[in-house]
């Protein structure tokens, strides 16, 4: 909770309310507390996209946009802010060329004032939402790909020992690191030429784990026929390993299952992938490193109902009741014996509660 008034007062100071500039002072304190939930970080990003901010990052950026290589230094540097890294500036210098980076940091030096903070050796963005707020408007998709590529390809060389681009490297690899870097009707395209892209570096292609991001990415982008041979290289690759671990790729191939349950056309074939999924969804709903993810992949019992449900017969929906029944009482088991609270388990529970009495009233 933040001290509405004086906040209001210094965004009101700043002329950052734009067009609610108008409004009374009590008007725009019910801004901040209605509809922007007394959050700090929900009023920072009002800040951050007044036309007044966009205006100046604009024309701060605009030389920028003139020089490519400097660019790319820049948006490189809110790529890795944007993932919570800071970065020395030796490791920037491993990336891009040492004479170069000095160079555009000297030539740019208006943008580094405003953009970039220098604490010691480390070189960082001086905000994070701002990092996203101009890769988000000022970047395009193609120049983040080939930034993300670059940082790639140096966290993958032989004679890499840094602890944190090895770190850099496990999260340019995971879907849910690069998936807020892209936007637009393109955004699935862009995500699967990145991965296509970096597959050549180092040992990338014979990494379970990249084959894993590339089945959740085609996953949750409809790419159904591609989640597929990714799920089949994912699993090859790790059940190879002296001590192979499948409870991760199980956890997301389930959920690669659901969401084909629900794309299949012939009901018969639809139930025999869901009962699949269902199964290997209930061996790993407790495992404790799973967390709460297979409860998510459980949200998709309702979709499969409301497509196949009626068309199945009475064996087969006699299942389905009770692989939704067991699915809800182990989410309300979990939610009786955790120390922690869940959103994704709170959900579940009330849709599978709602799925269980609308199928009861319906028969």
């Amino acid at each position: 909770m933040i001290d509405v008034p004086q906040f209001e007062a210094l965004v009101n100071f700043g002329g950052f309310w734009g067009d609610r500039a108008g409004a009374s002072e009590s008007a725009r304190q019910r801004i901040i507390i209605n509809q922007l939930d007394s959050s700090l970080y929900k009023l920072l990003v009002e800040v951050i996209e007044s036309e007044k901010v966009r205006d100046e990052v604009r024309r701060l950026v605009e030389p920028l946009t003139k020089d490519p290589y400097a660019m790319k230094i820049f948006v490189s540097a809110f790529i890795v802010n944007v993932m919570n890294f800071r970065f020395s500036l030796n490791d920037w210098q491993t990336i891009y060329d040492p004479q170069r980076v000095r160079l555009v940091m000297q030539k740019y030096s208006e943008q580094v004032r405003h953009f970039i903070r220098l604490q010691g050796d480390t070189i960082f963005p001086r905000a994070g939402l701002l990092s996203v707020h101009i890769l988000k408007n000022f970047a395009s998709n193609e120049l983040i790909g080939e930034c993300l590529v670059d940082l790639y390809q140096r966290t993958t060389r032989r004679d890499n020992s840094d602890p944190e681009l090895i770190s850099l490297r496990i999260a340019l690899t995971r879907y849910g690191s690069i998936e807020p870097m892209f936007s637009g009707v393109t955004k699935g395209q862009n995500i699967f030429r990145y991965y296509d892209d970096i597959r050549v570096f180092g040992d990338t292609r014979n990494n379970p784990d990249y084959w894993l991001q590339l089945g959740i990415a085609a996953t949750v982008h409809e790419d159904l026929d591609a989640a597929d041979s990714a799920f089949k290289n994912a699993y090859a690759r790790e059940k190879a390993k002296l001590k192979p671990n499948l409870k991760r790729i199980d956890n997301y191939f389930s959920r690669f299952e659901m969401r084909k349950a629900i794309q299949e056309n012939d009901p018969k074939e639809a139930f025999a992938t869901f009962a699949r999924a269902s199964e290997r969804l209930k061996k790993q709903i407790f495992l404790e490193e799973n967390r709460h993810y297979p409860f998510k992949t459980g949200r998709y019992y309702t979709d499969i109902a409301a497509k196949h449900f009626a068309k199945w017969d009475q064996s087969q929906q006699a299942q389905f009741v009770r692989e939704t029944g067991e699915i809800h009482q182990k989410a309300v088991d979990w939610n009786a014996s955790s120390r922690e609270s869940s959103v994704d388990v709170d959900i579940l529970i009330r849709e599978t509660s709602s799925l269980l009495k609308r199928i009861a009233t319906s028969q």
